[in-house]
């Protein structure tokens, strides 16, 4: 990415998460989509606190502040960290000498160009995001990236997308696993169903574990810590690097067992090798699980930190699993209360 654009999106974002935050300092919910920002009951002109003037409209809204207006929309879960070529001209107009754009058409062109070789992607038909990858961006955009937003949101964010999509899976299949060993070791014989459920889970478990080292390794998630996420989460290097030792010592074995899994084959070689050493791998197995579970739930609380003191209310899952069961109380309160009205 151009170092010129990568210094604006910077920019944008840094003022809009400013914006954002003190909206809610104002008093102004947060919404968790744009469609409740759209129902939000609140003035259409206003000010926020020193003196700063907003107008909402649609599913955004335009803040005038002291160095420059900026207009932003939320995005369908509440995102603030899209970005299309309007925006950024309109919040240039005032940093012209700042970013080098003489022209919209030098800056749709930049833009393009970024689309182009994949380090900007469409993430509606009408906005992008920025891609949560050093390789793709290099080092230098990606740590001028991280001055401004920060840290992506959650559903554009790679570290999240690893846990949800494969060591959620692996989590769940090792608990499966355990609970027919566990029952194996009360009563020390399985019968046939729960015998196939355990061959079924342990190998299950072990191939997720698989490509979660896979997505580790492909991500590079010790350079993006480093490079693009805010100085908070470079304390998770230390755990990362242990993830990464512990990887070197059997992931080959790991691979050729989840290869041996997953593809018809004659022979189950790679998986009789696997657990030929008296229990050794499989122990590596589990250690090298919960270090990932320990460095991913460590990685949850700080992006839950990061959110809620940067007001992004709307991508904290605290918040909104809080919001979920007070409407659900609201709904069970409504409910028996109309039972206790028919009754009447």
């Amino acid at each position: 990415m151009n170092s010129q654009l990568a210094q604006l999106i910077s920019d944008y974002q840094a003022a809009v998460n400013f914006s954002v935050l003190q909206m809610s300092k104002s008093g102004i919910e947060i919404p968790s989509s744009n469609t409740e920002w759209l129902e939000l009951k609140i003035p259409a002109h206003g000010e926020l606190k020193d003196g700063i003037r907003y107008f909402k409209h649609g599913f955004g809204c335009r803040i005038y502040l002291p160095e420059g207006e900026v207009d932003f929309d939320f995005g369908k879960r509440g995102e603030i960290d899209g970005i299309d070529e309007w925006r950024l001209w309109d919040f240039s107009q005032k940093r012209l000498k700042s970013y080098g754009f003489e022209t919209k058409q030098a800056l749709a062109e930049c833009f393009l160009n970024a689309l182009e070789k994949g380090t900007l992607v469409a993430s509606t038909p009408t906005f992008c995001h920025v891609v949560d990858s050093v390789k793709l961006l290099g080092s230098k955009v990606a740590a001028t990236l991280t001055t401004g937003c920060g840290l992506p949101h959650w559903n554009h964010d790679s570290i999240q997308m690893l846990s949800s999509q494969c060591f959620t899976s692996a989590d769940l299949m090792l608990d499966h696993y355990r609970s027919i060993d566990a029952l194996w070791t009360k009563n020390g014989e399985l019968n046939s169903s729960n015998s196939l459920k355990f061959r079924v889970y342990l190998l299950s478990w072990l191939s997720y574990l698989n490509t979660t080292i896979e997505g580790f390794e492909t991500i590079n998630i010790w350079l993006l810590l480093k490079h693009k996420r805010p100085t908070i989460f470079h304390e998770l290097t230390t755990k990362c690097g242990k993830i990464g030792k512990l990887v070197k010592r059997h992931a080959d074995d790991l691979r050729k067992l989840r290869n041996d899994t997953f593809h018809l084959k004659n022979d189950n070689d790679a998986i009789t090798r696997f657990f030929s050493d008296d229990g050794e791998r499989l122990e590596w197995a589990k250690e090298l699980h919960a270090a990932f579970d320990s460095f991913l739930s460590e990685y949850r609380s700080l992006t839950e930190t990061y959110y809620i003191i940067n007001g992004r209310y709307g991508e904290s899952q605290m918040i909104q699993e809080g919001k979920r069961r007070k409407k659900k109380r609201i709904e069970k309160a409504a409910t028996k209360l109309k039972a206790i009205k028919i009754t009447q």
